[in-house]
């Protein structure tokens, strides 16, 4: 196994790292008979947004879980999952140029006995090197496709990051395999603080509570459907909305841009960017002619925190004329 000189890092970085050729060279040998080399190419802590920016644009996401529901991921690029559909399908890797295509669903099932098998590795090595315990009872969830389904349901602060380049043979393929796992923070990349608070104000005010109100996009609907309105019906919300909302005080300055999804049951939002827009809510027509405030790469901006609300319905639902409310 191939290592490049690198700075200081935690303990648990170091751990992942010597266990690299463990997990992911005897795990090709073991599944598919293939000799292959090892690379790492990054071992750090990152937050959620620089790890899912990390991600290569063409992959297989596998979501796995610990012991205690907490949420990772194993990550294989389109070019390892072309060599492991060759090795079960012709008997070894061939030296082809990838073809442009997307990640399918056979792509994803010829891809989980190795997946499985370094899942079950990663067990092994927890039990016998207790720094490397975060490999522990990881189970796999699911596969997932949806970036910001993704984005919402991993919950840790920051999380332990291994790559790793796997050489399928010399001047055959080369492909890459991430792992992302729920870390704790380091002194290197500690909780996140706002030094700009007074400490006496937040001290006297902390036991308040203020009305945060989560607005989303305008959305459009035909005079003659609004006619036909009754109590009870359901509009559609347009999926891209869900990620462009909007968290706001009451008295209408916004706060951050926003994610809407849910959590536990109930309607939440994920924090992205604190906002540079206007103090109070613009009108429908800035809500979606503001450029500024529409994030090209909303994953890559996301700080992470998840507010909860009270309403569980993923639509919006039609009110009585006289009825009034802050929705």
């Amino acid at each position: 196994m191939l290592r490049p000189v690198q700075t200081e890092k935690s303990s648990i970085s170091v751990a992942l790292e010597v266990a690299a050729d463990d997990l992911f060279r005897r795990a090709f040998k073991a599944v598919h008979n293939l000799d292959v080399s090892v690379e790492v190419d990054d071992v750090c802590q990152m937050t959620l947004p620089q790890a899912l920016k990390s991600l290569p644009e063409l992959r297989m996401i596998a979501v796995i879980e610990n012991a205690s529901d907490q949420l990772g991921l194993l990550v294989f690029d389109a070019t390892l999952l072309d060599a492991l559909i060759e090795v079960q399908t012709v008997g070894e890797v061939l030296d082809l140029v990838r073809t442009d295509r997307p990640v399918t669903d056979i792509d994803c099932a010829m891809a989980e006995p190795l997946m499985m098998d370094v899942l079950e590795r990663c067990d092994g090595l927890a039990k016998r090197q207790p720094e490397l315990s975060v490999l522990s009872e990881l189970s796999f969830d699911r596969v997932e496709r949806d970036m910001v389904r993704l984005s919402l349901d991993l919950l840790s602060p920051v999380y332990d990051h291994l790559s790793v380049t796997i050489d399928l043979g010399p001047g055959v393929k080369t492909g890459r395999v991430s792992l992302l796992l729920p870390g704790q923070a380091t002194s290197e990349n500690p909780e996140r603080h706002d030094a700009s608070f007074n400490p006496a104000a937040v001290s006297l005010l902390a036991p308040y509570k203020i009305r945060l109100d989560a607005w989303l996009p305008p959305t459009e609907i035909s005079i003659a459907s609004i006619k036909e309105l009754s109590v009870g019906d359901c509009l559609p919300i347009d999926r891209a909305s869900l990620a462009d909302a909007r968290l706001t005080t009451a008295e209408g300055r916004v706060i951050s841009e926003a994610q809407l999804g849910q959590r536990d049951g109930y309607r939440a939002v994920r924090l992205g960017a604190p906002s540079t827009a206007s103090s109070v809510v613009p009108t429908a027509g800035d809500f979606t002619n503001d450029p500024a405030q529409s994030s090209p790469e909303l994953l890559a901006s996301a700080s992470g925190d998840m507010v909860e609300a009270s309403e569980e319905a993923h639509t919006a639902e039609a009110v009585p004329q006289d009825s009034k409310g802050d929705d």
